[in-house]
């Protein structure tokens, strides 16, 4: 289409209510079909939840070797205390 055909669909209110309603009803059918899916596989489940409760059920970051590294030397460190 033509951007002066876009600006023209873009100033029509019925028209942009159409194109969301279409999204709305887009997105439902995309979760409906995952929860579908998670009654026969865990993994879509896992999905669903790591992205609608992130900060509940999403990834956590994994320390990184320097902070293991710095775990490690506290611990040694904590260890040689109780030694005489």
């Amino acid at each position: 289409i033509s951007q002066v055909t876009l600006i023209s669909w873009k100033k029509d209110i019925d028209f942009l209510e159409k194109i969301e309603k279409a999204k709305t009803e887009n997105k439902a059918g995309l979760i409906q079909l995952i929860l579908k899916a998670a009654k026969k596989n865990w993994t879509a489940a896992a999905w669903f939840l790591e992205r609608k409760y992130p900060e509940e059920f999403g990834k956590r970051e994994i320390a990184s070797s320097s902070n293991v590294d710095v775990i490690a030397d506290f611990v040694r460190d904590f260890r040689m205390k109780d030694k005489p």
